[in-house]
């Protein structure tokens, strides 16, 4: 799932400095026989926020989704997400969605993901339920 570059997310929460196609290349090193879907963010696909998105790039490695469609409706067609930080990560791990972290996402950390960076205060394990109601009610 794709971010903006400029975005505070990526310039504090990524640590390892992974970029999209870095992303999907770990993502079909990972998954040789997987068909890989990159969704970007919608203002990268819509031109609305400069980028290193480079198309021609990342269809080497993975089909382009348009962001137009429904996340929920999206969610039906994949079995595993790879993010830096983006909320699209809790929305899959919600729906009991796979989902490898490369950056230090909110909800990563707490045992449900696979975090590939290490958030040194996080040795707890949380439930998806225990996340879901830090960030959603409390």
């Amino acid at each position: 799932m794709g971010q903006v570059d400029a975005d505070a997310a990526i310039k504090y929460g990524n640590p390892d400095n992974w970029s999209v196609e870095d992303i999907i290349k770990l993502a079909k090193y990972e998954n040789p026989d997987a068909e890989i879907i990159y969704r970007p963010h919608p203002e990268i696909y819509k031109k609305y926020q400069k980028s290193k998105f480079k198309r021609k790039r990342i269809e080497f490695f993975a089909k382009i989704s348009s962001p137009d469609e429904p996340l929920p409706e999206f969610f039906k067609t994949i079995d595993h997400v790879y993010v830096i930080n983006s909320l699209t990560g809790l929305e899959a791990l919600l729906r009991g969605i796979k989902v490898t972290t490369l950056g230090a996402a909110f909800y990563a950390g707490w045992g449900l993901s696979d975090d590939r960076c290490v958030i040194i205060n996080r040795v707890r394990k949380l439930s998806i339920l225990e996340i879901f109601a830090g960030v959603y009610i409390k």
